[in-house]
Parts: C-alpha cells; sequence; structure tokens
C-alpha cells in the first residue's frame, strides 16, 4: 500500500488491515508453490480500456507521475513521485542508451502491453525505435492491438534469440522464481545497456519472498509471490553474469511488508556488459 495518508495514520490503517483481513503485501518463507499469477484474461483487459487515459496522459504537460493502471484525469496524484522519479529515472537511461543513434533496439522484458514502448515514442519521437516486449499471451495479445508495429513475444525464451541495444527489465525480475537464472538470459541479450527497474531492496538481512495482493478496486483480482532482494546479493550475481553497474537510482520508499524483517526501498540500477570496456 502506498503512503497516501500521514506516516502515523497510514500504518496505523495498514495495521488495522492486517488485522482484520489479509496484508497487501505479506512475507512468506518460502516461495509457494502457487498463486493466481498474471496471466488473467481480466487484467489484460484492464490496462486495454486504460490505455487511451495512458496516451492521453504522456501527451500531457503533467508530471511524468504516470500510472497506466489509472484512467485518464486519475494520473496525478500525492504518491505519485515515485511512478515520477520511476519515468525520469527511465527516461535518463534511455537518453544515455540513444545517444548518437539513429535507431534503438529495445527488449522490454515482462512488459505487459508495452506501456514502455508508447513511454519511450512518447519521450523520444524521432528515434527509430525496434521495440520487442515479452509477457505472457493475454498481455501480447493487447501489445499487438495497440503497438502493432512492435515485436511481442508470448513465448518465454522466444525474445532471446538475438541481443539488443537496452534490455530492460521493469518490476519483473523479482516475480521469477529462478531470478538468479532469467538474470544470465538478460545479461546474455545485452549489447549495450541492462536496465533492472523499480524493485524492492533491502540491506541488512538475506533476501526474502513476499505475497502481493493488490488492490482489486484498480482491476488486479490477482495475487503473486516477489522477491524482496539483498542489494549487495544481487549486485554480486549481477557481476557473476558479467554485468557490471553504471549507475543505481532511487525511485522512493518500499511499502510496509507484514511480518518482514527489514524494510526496503524501491531502487533500479543500470547495468553494462563486463567485456563492453
Amino acid at each position: 500500500m502506498k503512503r497516501v495518508l500521514p506516516p502515523i495514520a497510514a500504518d496505523w490503517a495498514l495495521a488495522l488491515r492486517d488485522r482484520v483481513g489479509k496484508a497487501p503485501l505479506e512475507y512468506l518463507p518460502s516461495w509457494p508453490n502457487y498463486t493466481r499469477g498474471w496471466n488473467i484474461e481480466s487484467i489484460a483487459a484492464m490496462h486495454e480500456r486504460n490505455w487511451p487515459g495512458y496516451l492521453a496522459a504522456l501527451r500531457d504537460i503533467v508530471p511524468l507521475g504516470i500510472w497506466h493502471a489509472l484512467p485518464a484525469g486519475r494520473h496525478i496524484g500525492q504518491w505519485d513521485v515515485i511512478n515520477h522519479n520511476n519515468i525520469v529515472s527511465f527516461a535518463a537511461v534511455l537518453g544515455l542508451a540513444a545517444q548518437g543513434q539513429r535507431k534503438l533496439s529495445f527488449l522490454d522484458w515482462g512488459g505487459g502491453v508495452g506501456n514502455y514502448g508508447a513511454l519511450t515514442q512518447a519521450l523520444m519521437p524521432d528515434l527509430q525505435l525496434d521495440y520487442h516486449c515479452q509477457d505472457m499471451p493475454v498481455f501480447c495479445e493487447v501489445g499487438r492491438r495497440n503497438l502493432p508495429h512492435a515485436h511481442f513475444w508470448s513465448e518465454p525464451d522466444a525474445c532471446f534469440h538475438r541481443c539488443y541495444d537496452l534490455v530492460f527489465a521493469g518490476s519483473s525480475l523479482w516475480a521469477v522464481r529462478d531470478w538468479r537464472g532469467a538474470l544470465k538470459k538478460l545479461s546474455l541479450a545485452t549489447e549495450r545497456f541492462c536496465f533492472v527497474n523499480r524493485m524492492i531492496f533491502i540491506e541488512s538481512t538475506p533476501s526474502f519472498v513476499s505475497i502481493q495482493r493488490p488492490a482489486s478496486a484498480h482491476g488486479y483480482a490477482t495475487e503473486y509471490p516477489l522477491w524482496i532482494l539483498n542489494r549487495g546479493e544481487f549486485l554480486s550475481a549481477a557481476r557473476d553474469v558479467g554485468l557490471e553497474p553504471v549507475r543505481e537510482f532511487l525511485v522512493g520508499h518500499g511499502p510496509r511488508i507484514h511480518r518482514a524483517p527489514e524494510e526496503g526501498t524501491f531502487r533500479s540500477f543500470l547495468f553494462r556488459p563486463a567485456n563492453s570496456r
């Protein structure tokens, strides 16, 4: 839950919700064998309904605190500063990746219906974008209708048939049980830059698993496990698969995770292949 109340009131509200129902984020002792996950048609349909509002927000002069799960006119709010930081960080990475380039190949791994493809076009309309998005079939079907010139891959490894200038994992790597194996695949597909974006990281305790139950009012009638990764462990794993850190981005304070041993922060990390030097 994002804090839209003063901190004390928000903590009280979360504690009350924990007592009377399931917490929106909760610590788990291990990766669960079954959750509903993301492959749900109603979630893809919600993104398609909100697509016109998302495009309208990208065309507007409002701050970039845009969240694609909200319809038009509801993108800016007190705590959309996290989304703003997230998008501005992405824009900085995009500018670096596109520097001196007329054309950019871009893999959006776990990219849903292609929101970052539309965002890239809005941020850099003169860039010739070769956009590839990998996700589940229900999202790819929507994406192909909304971005007909993009490439959508619904098979898990189909996108790894080639390398890309920019490989982007936006809030997706932490949803994979074998995150180390997935990180290696992302590394092997990286020609110039790899950006692991907007995940909760902790500093002092070992990595652990959380289950997230997003707000059904926004169309997310599901729950799914997530890794809350130790920052040092993650950076060590990245070096092990051949990624060299370039820049760390602080996105914002993480939400409270019920029964978790440590509270984390939303961070993003930009890497380049270690052999690129």
